[in-house]
């Protein structure tokens, strides 16, 4: 499988300089950067080869925040032999973009002691993206010199504010098509009681 090592190198250093300790199950971090929205990452969970960590640039469209994109990998310590630890790689396994929709490439088997590799050209091509697109624009956009840590969350609306934005059924204009419609419906009802 294909690693993302500049994707965990710019990631691991954002996360030191916030003190947060990427390989500590639940530890999770949200940042703010003024004009490239948010950046979110967190451990998902930890198995006997290493942990999945989850990182997520948040998008403003409209009034709501949306993931694009959000990449899991599976952090994972690899060995020359059993008795010799080395530092992890990262193996990118998912992805999920706003117009591309969620994609899995490979997972965690069941028990969790093994990595199953359902795609290894899409693998491969994940692991690309992580490393020319998401890990450069984290560092083309500053997020480890300018980013800064959000703990606020999400402004959400009142019942007002939902109820002054949302479009009722009872106001949108009737269509032709729907009175001509429901107008066959009754007719065709009678005429399956008639048959029957």
């Amino acid at each position: 499988m294909k690693t993302a090592p500049e994707l965990q190198r710019i990631v691991e250093q954002i996360a030191q300089k916030h003190g947060l300790d990427l390989d500590r199950l639940g530890a999770y971090l949200r940042l703010q950067l003024e004009g490239h929205g948010h950046l979110v990452m967190q451990n998902l969970g930890t198995a006997a080869l290493g942990a999945r960590i989850s990182v997520t640039h948040y998008i403003q469209v409209a009034s709501n925040y949306v993931a694009d994109p959000q990449v899991v990998v599976y952090s994972v310590y690899r060995t020359q032999d059993a008795s010799e630890w080395t530092l992890p790689v990262w193996l990118p396994l998912e992805i999920t973009e706003l117009f591309g929709g969620w994609r899995l490439y490979a997972e965690l088997d069941p028990t969790g002691s093994e990595l199953l590799l359902h795609d290894a050209v899409g693998q491969a091509e994940l692991a690309r993206t992580c490393e020319r697109i998401l890990a450069r624009n984290l560092k083309r956009h500053g997020w480890l010199e300018r980013a800064e840590q959000c703990n606020t969350p999400v402004r959400l609306c009142s019942h007002e504010e939902i109820h002054a934005r949302d479009m009722h059924i009872e106001a949108l204009p009737e269509h032709p098509h729907d009175k001509e419609n429901s107008q066959r419906k009754e007719g065709d009802h009678g005429n399956h009681e008639a048959a029957a």
